[in-house]
């Protein structure tokens, strides 16, 4: 007997279980047939989805994804150049740079406007407003920006002052505009579309809104501040010269005092030596040498050896004083220790009679 291998019980236990029974292409197209479908159309389960998640996959891990690689520190140049200023923003990275280096460029937009994104070549992530550029050959990149006040209102420099009041505004709206310049700088006038002549001089004006406007804060240098500024400067100069002045003034009396000093000492020097020298020459001129005398009966002693001075000096005295100083000490005081002077070697003196 024939299985019938069209159970529709075992074929959903086929599918829960993973496998798929061959298909019976005849009993597919009476089926189409008789529910109106082509054949062409006809869903076939499950067997494509594992084949499609592979592809997915294959193509997640395969697909090179430029925009997601960091790019190495020490390839990286940036611009030495001053940011450029531009009526929606600040420009960085305007510069040259090496063939094959990384230039690093970024956006700043002014107030009213954002970044939208970099047009040009091998800029590496156009969306950002920093970014890289591969600076394989001369490159021009364009920032496009988009704006979102219809009042903007900015000074002619950055540095001069600022403006307030810009923004976006329903048409008919009054706006007050304001400018406040820095130091060095003074307000001179407004310029663009809605400013009231009366008020053109003026450092806070109104306007209506009508569409776009774009409202220029023009300012010039504070002459009377400049003047100031340099009379403050020749004072710091004349003081700084002065105070250099009185240090020389006491370095050189230093100097002089030290000379002085060192003469002085130098005279001195030579007074004690021409001193020393003449007391000789008046001791041999006005004094005699006067002989030894020499007693008869008695002789002169040896000479004695130098006895430091923290060591008790011998006694000078003759043999005969020594014994009678010797019987007139009581019997401790003999114990204590003696210098006597022994007589000369008569072999030495042969007119000497001991």
């Amino acid at each position: 007997m024939r299985k019938n291998n069209n159970n529709p019980l075992r074929a959903s236990n086929h599918r829960r279980s993973g496998f798929t029974p061959p298909l019976n292409h005849s009993l597919l197209e009476g089926e189409s047939a008789r529910q109106g479908l082509k054949p062409s159309v006809l869903p076939v389960g499950d067997s494509l989805l594992p084949l499609c998640v592979l592809v997915l996959l294959c193509l997640c891990v395969f697909v090179p994804q430029a925009q997601s690689e960091e790019v190495p520190p020490d390839q990286i140049q940036q611009s030495r150049k001053p940011a450029l200023q531009t009526w929606e923003g600040d420009l960085l990275g305007q510069d040259s740079y090496k063939p094959g280096s990384i230039a690093q460029i970024e956006a700043v937009p002014n107030p009213g406007f954002t970044f939208e994104r970099w047009e040009g070549d091998t800029v590496l992530d156009p969306e950002e407003a920093k970014t890289f550029v591969d600076m394989g050959d001369h490159r021009q990149i364009k920032p496009v920006w988009k704006r979102i006040w219809n009042i903007i209102a900015q000074p002619d420099r950055k540095e001069a002052g600022k403006v307030e009041g810009g923004g976006a505004y329903p048409d008919g709206a009054e706006v007050t505009l304001s400018a406040e310049p820095n130091e060095g700088f003074k307000f001179l006038n407004w310029e663009g579309r809605g400013i009231r002549p009366e008020e053109k001089e003026e450092p806070t004006t109104t306007i209506v809104a009508d569409g776009d406007h774009n409202i220029v804060a023009r300012f010039q240098n504070d002459e009377s501040q400049d003047q100031n500024d340099q009379q403050n400067q020749d004072d710091q100069q004349d003081q700084q010269d002065d105070q250099q002045d009185d240090q020389d003034d006491q370095d050189d009396q230093q100097d002089q005092d030290d000379q002085q000093d060192q003469d002085d000492q130098q005279d001195q020097q030579d007074d004690q030596q021409d001193q020393d020298e003449s007391e000789p020459e008046e001791q041999d001129d006005g004094e005699e040498p006067q002989p030894e005398e020499e007693n008869e009966g008695e002789d002169s002693l040896p000479d004695e050896p130098q006895v430091p001075p923290d060591e008790p000096q011998p006694v000078q005295m003759t043999l005969e004083e020594a014994l009678r100083l010797l019987d007139a000490m009581e019997d401790d005081e003999k114990k204590l220790p003696l210098f006597i002077v022994q007589p000369p070697d008569p072999r030495r003196d042969p007119k000497k009679d001991w």
